[in-house]
């Protein structure tokens, strides 16, 4: 079993990177317990700062999709379309994981 974690983004900037060190810390606490992880970000007409962040980021651990939409929800159905994890969540670039996230999420999905 596997999650396929999706990272929607836009505009945030300087406010992306704690975000995608919390996805980072939840993925990796994730991995050590066993759960397979696959990570996406998806860059809703994103700005050049908002861009070059991720990128710096993520540094090649996700799957990074620059999209023209416009609309969170058609950026997180592209996101669910190119995933293939048995579970699919979403972080907005603005909030946090606590390094629990995933595993608890997974555990009462499970359950």
């Amino acid at each position: 079993m596997n999650i396929s974690c999706v990272i929607n983004a836009h505009r945030e900037a300087h406010v992306l990177k704690p975000t995608i060190a919390s996805v980072h810390r939840a993925t990796a606490f994730a991995a050590a317990c066993g759960i397979g992880i696959e990570l996406h970000a998806v860059l809703d007409r994103p700005d050049d700062r908002t861009r070059e962040i991720a990128e710096r980021e993520l540094d090649g651990s996700a799957h990074i999709h620059a999209v023209d939409f416009g609309d969170l929800a058609a950026a997180r159905n592209h996101a669910v379309q190119q995933s293939s994890g048995d579970y699919v969540t979403f972080v907005d670039g603005d909030d946090l994981w606590c390094r629990r996230w995933l595993v608890d999420c997974f555990l009462m999905a499970q359950a």
